[in-house]
């Protein structure tokens, strides 16, 4: 992946490491010369101070004490020898100690430490110590004040650099033509009035300095592949969260809210996957009211334009229905108002004619104001408890001149009492729709058969069911679910024949749905068989 982040880890590390190299070895070459040199003189402040303390003692003791003798006195100086050999060991130092005369000649040097030295190694003494011997005469000589107001750059190019000065000693930088090498001196005088000269080598620092920075590229080197190394097996331990929590912004992306960080990370990653559990919480949340909300809004619009069709298929059916009874009546009333007949018998015809078409309209309006209280909840139901067998019976014997007309066997056992809860009205009206149905579609004769119209009342775990069967044809598998709608009709000549209106099915369905009660039709081999339920117990 070109733009990973364990990539811009190991490049970062790589950069980082490599600029902390570079900055080093920057700060060595411009700087450790620099403190290289105070340090040096630093060891020489404190070497002169050493060496001032401990020589002046040791020497002014034994000039005060003209009782000891010689070998107390060479004791004493070969200690203070070794004190000197060890304190100028340490810091890589040679130290000198000697009186200074003048005479006509020159400068007499008497030399106190080290007393062994030889004539050869007098004379270049001699040398080293003439520029301060002698500085009037030493045109090489310079003063650092003098060279800085002069802009000049100080450096090894230049013999001879006075570097600190005061009343008690000089320091210097000098380069020594025959040794062809730099040193720092101090050259001053100590308590006790004799002279001291520290001298130390200053040129092994280049040296050290390139070996230094060229060992410090090469363990940079490897510091960097390291670094390169680690970076890339630790890069998995912070890339691999990322990953699961990138893994888990596509998933939500996909409205998938079941994943969730399972990391135990107290850190700034364990927060965002914390961040990220509770987002996907809230969104789940919040998509689902959104996703409810929206059902509920399109059932809204749907069920508004239901009703919208309901309400317009329900205008229609209504203007159908009463369009034939309406044109009959003033078909007939017409008649009746220009005397088109002047029979007796006639006009009573016209008036029956008038009056059935009335009564008609009568009930179909009477159905449609029970249908509309009944779906509006404006007439409650008053339950009670009775017996339906009595019930049944008596919308039985109601309907005997209807099952003799449709040439039909009604067949109703005689069964013991039966109680139930419920609205005894509705009920007779429930019972009514369902037998006068049934007599109006079973089959009148059929090879010499009656078609038969069978009720029965049966007791199941609590309930109580009623069917009402009838010989004749199936209601079609399209229109079983439709007949229960208001001005549905199967067969809508023959509904028309016995003057249906076709809400008394709806009757059935709202009257059903008030009680809470189940309700249905059933299609036989040889016939239809519609059924409900009520409750044996309150």
């Amino acid at each position: 992946m070109k733009h990973s982040v364990k990539i811009r880890l190991i490049v970062t590390m790589a950069l980082l490491l490599g600029g902390v190299i570079l900055f080093c070895l920057f700060i060595n070459r411009t700087f450790l010369g620099q403190y290289y040199q105070r340090f040096k003189v630093g060891n020489l402040r404190e070497i002169y101070t050493q060496i001032d303390e401990r020589y002046g003692v040791v020497m002014a003791g034994l000039e005060a004490d003209e009782d000891a003798d010689e070998d107390e006195k060479e004791e004493a100086y070969e200690a203070l020898s070794l004190y000197l050999t060890q304190a100028g060991g340490r810091q890589s130092i040679t130290a000198y100690v000697f009186n200074e005369y003048l005479y006509s000649g020159g400068v007499f040097l008497q030399i106190r430490y080290p007393e062994t030295m030889n004539e050869m190694q007098s004379q270049m003494l001699r040398s080293q110590l003439f520029m301060y011997l002698m500085p009037e005469g030493n045109d090489r000589y310079f003063n650092f004040e003098e060279e800085e107001e002069s802009g000049k750059k100080t450096g090894l190019e230049r013999e001879t650099v006075v570097i600190d000065q005061n009343d008690l000693y000089t320091i210097s930088r000098r380069y020594d033509a025959r040794m062809e090498a730099n040193y720092i001196e101090l050259y001053g005088k100590l308590s006790n009035g004799e002279m001291v000269f520290l001298r130390t080598n200053f040129d092994n620092i280049g040296e050290n300095v390139g070996i230094a920075n060229r060992f410090f590229i090469y363990v940079g080197l490897i510091a960097i592949l390291i670094g390169i190394v680690v970076t890339y097996f630790l890069g998995d331990h912070f890339v691999k969260p990322l990953k699961q929590l990138s893994g888990m912004a596509t998933e939500m992306r996909n409205l998938n809210f079941n994943v969730r960080y399972e990391g135990k990370r107290e850190d700034e990653v364990g927060e965002l996957g914390k961040s990220i559990n509770a987002l996907s919480e809230k969104l789940e949340s919040t998509i689902s009211e959104l996703k409810k909300a929206n059902n509920e809004l399109q059932s809204d619009i749907q069920q508004k334009e239901e009703l919208e069709q309901m309400r317009t298929e329900f205008i229609s059916n209504v203007t159908h229905e009463l369009k034939t009874p309406i044109a009959l009546i003033q078909g007939y009333a017409e008649g009746l108002k220009d005397n088109i007949s002047d029979d007796p018998e006639s006009r009573a015809f016209y008036c029956d004619v008038i009056m059935d078409e009335s009564a008609k309209m009568n009930d179909m309006v009477k159905k449609l104001l029970t249908l509309s209280q009944l779906e509006s909840g404006a007439n409650q139901m008053e339950f009670s408890r009775f017996d339906i067998v009595e019930l049944t019976k008596s919308v039985v014997q109601s309907m005997e001149m209807m099952v003799r007309q449709s040439d039909a066997v009604l067949d109703f056992p005689n069964y013991d009492p039966i109680y139930v809860w419920a609205d005894e009205y509705r009920v007779e009206e429930v019972i009514t729709n369902y037998v006068s149905n049934a007599i109006h579609y079973v089959h009148s004769i059929t090879d010499g058969v009656p078609g038969t119209v069978r009720i029965r009342i049966l007791e199941q775990d609590g309930k109580v069911r009623v069917s009402v069967y009838n010989d004749g044809t199936p209601i079609p598998e399209d229109d079983v679910d439709k007949i229960w709608d208001k001005f549905y009709k199967v067969d809508k000549a023959r509904t028309r024949e016995y003057g249906g209106s076709g809400i008394g099915l709806s009757i059935v369905k709202a009257i059903m749905n008030s009680l809470n009660e189940r309700f249905g039709v059933t299609n036989e081999p040889h016939g239809v068989t519609f059924w409900f339920e009520l409750d044996q117990n309150a």
